[in-house]
């Protein structure tokens, strides 16, 4: 569709969100968004909690350009949450 934003969304079973499971998360994301027939325009990688250390969603933004999203008590939060969700 044209106009029309692509993206990929990887959920990994990562429980504590360590860093270790969130490169190895992206990585495996990356490795996906080769088999897509077009390019996707962002890649989330989505947690079912934040991540246990607090510079790792950054660092995994800078070095792989993978946004890390997560849930809270209150909703979503993270790089991009509100373009992942379609509220931002």
């Amino acid at each position: 569709m044209k106009g029309v934003p692509r993206w990929s969304m990887s959920a990994p079973g990562v429980s504590p969100a360590r860093h270790a499971g969130l490169r190895a998360g992206a990585a495996r994301l990356l490795e996906v968004g080769r088999t897509l027939p077009s390019k996707a325009d962002r890649l989330y990688l989505v947690l079912s909690e934040p991540p246990a250390e607090p510079w790792s969603a950054g660092s995994i933004r800078d070095v792989f350009t993978v946004e890390v999203i997560w849930r809270t008590t209150d909703g979503w939060e993270g790089g991009e949450a509100g373009t992942a969700l379609g509220t931002g």
